[in-house]
């Protein structure tokens, strides 16, 4: 298995080794946490299978849209669908039609090919002009008289900015950290084997699964946690963008989705009318910013 196979492996389990190492102990140092899996014995084939799920897959688990006029997402398809006039619709979580329309996916930009034996994949960018609120919906990609979808995803419409009414900082606050969230309700998401080359006592997150995932378990802990109170302070934000993992003598930044946990925690304080603050010192610039730019204040 060559050295880019495993990194692109390592990236797509959310993986990134600590600044100015090598490539021979990057490779080293991913190797040993790639082979915990109990497919260990051969993960370039795990790495095979990993790659050709995302290539059949026609549409990414989740899409966020934030700017409420513009739906832009990758769609993969098998060569013979791609001059067809497809019919796309946007349900509610029930399943009810809120809009529909036809495309042609070979009249947009084309991103990629992937050939899986005697089958090409071809990946297009499609953008479709559609005005949507803020709430939580079901893209269906379909074929022409067929009600069994080529695809399907969880689209997020979230604010760009929270703005909750009346939020005021003397409100009882919910502390949320990293270490909390990811230890409890969202267990289920952890890799066993993942875990083991850690420690036994540890439950480390799996950025790739959730996201596989849809985000399901982050939104259903986030309703839970916002029915009982009216503001959440994030503790240690950064750890919500990255964990440092030892491994032996060495070790690996786990990665997330950073914009896309914090776009689903905006998304459900406007949602719930929950304010929404930060508490650490000392962050990066761009953090702080990014913060800003987002309607979440320091506590």
């Amino acid at each position: 298995m060559s050295t880019q196979d495993i990194f692109q492996l390592a990236d797509m389990m959310g993986l990134a080794s600590e600044p100015d190492v090598s490539e021979e102990q990057m490779r080293k140092d991913f190797t040993e946490v790639l082979t915990g899996f109990s497919i260990a014995d051969n993960y370039a084939e795990h790495f095979s299978e990993t790659v050709k799920k995302f290539w059949l897959r026609a549409l990414p688990p989740v899409i966020f849209m934030e700017n409420q006029l513009q739906l832009d997402f990758d769609l993969h398809l098998p060569i013979e669908f791609v001059t067809e006039d497809l019919i796309w619709q946007i349900c509610d979580p029930q399943g009810a039609i809120i809009e529909t329309g036809e495309f042609t996916p070979i009249e947009w930009q084309l991103n990629g090919i992937y050939h899986l034996h005697d089958m090409e994949i071809q990946s297009y960018q499609i953008s479709l002009e559609q005005s949507l609120s803020l709430a939580d919906y079901q893209l269906l990609i379909l074929d022409q008289g067929s009600d069994e979808p080529l695809g399907q995803a969880r689209v997020i419409v979230s604010p760009e900015v929270l703005v909750v009414a009346g939020a005021d900082k003397s409100v009882s606050a919910i502390a949320l950290t990293f270490t909390d969230l990811f230890m409890s309700e969202l267990a289920q998401t952890v890799l066993i084997d993942y875990r083991a080359m850690i420690n036994t006592d540890s439950q480390i997150i799996n950025s790739y699964q959730l996201r596989e995932d849809g985000y399901q378990a982050w939104s259903n802990y986030l309703e839970q946690l916002m029915a009982n109170t009216s503001a959440v302070v994030l503790i240690e934000p950064l750890s919500f963008a990255q964990q440092w993992l030892e491994v032996g003598d060495s070790g690996i930044w786990q990665t997330h989705e950073f914009h896309e946990l914090m776009s689903l925690l905006i998304f459900h304080c406007q949602k719930n009318n929950c304010a929404c603050y930060y508490q650490a010192s000392d962050l990066p610039e761009e953090i702080v910013s990014y913060f800003i730019e987002r309607g979440i204040t320091q506590y």
